[in-house]
C-alpha cells in the first residue's frame, strides 16, 4: 500500500516537473489541472472516511451512555 502511495506521489511530482519544464501549453495546463483535481478528490475521500469514523465513534459512545443511564436507578 505504501509503495503505491509513494509511486503515485512520485508520478505527480514528475508530471508537475514536466509541465513546468515544457512551458505554458494548453496540454500541460490541462494535465496540471487534472493532477490538482485528483489531489482534491483524494483529500475529500480521506476527509469523508475520517468523518464516518468519527461518527461511528460518537454513536458508540452515545449508546454506552444511554445503556449506563438506563441501568442507573433514578430516585426522582
Amino acid at each position: 500500500m505504501l509503495e503505491s502511495a509513494v509511486g503515485a506521489v512520485g508520478y505527480v511530482i514528475r508530471k508537475l516537473n514536466h509541465v513546468r519544464e515544457n512551458g505554458p501549453s494548453s496540454q500541460s495546463r490541462f494535465e496540471a489541472i487534472e493532477i490538482l483535481e485528483a489531489l482534491i478528490l483524494a483529500l475529500v475521500a480521506v476527509a469523508t472516511a475520517w468523518s464516518g469514523y468519527q461518527a461511528a465513534q460518537w454513536a458508540g459512545k452515545r449508546a454506552q451512555q444511554v445503556r449506563r443511564s438506563e441501568s442507573t436507578p433514578s430516585y426522582c
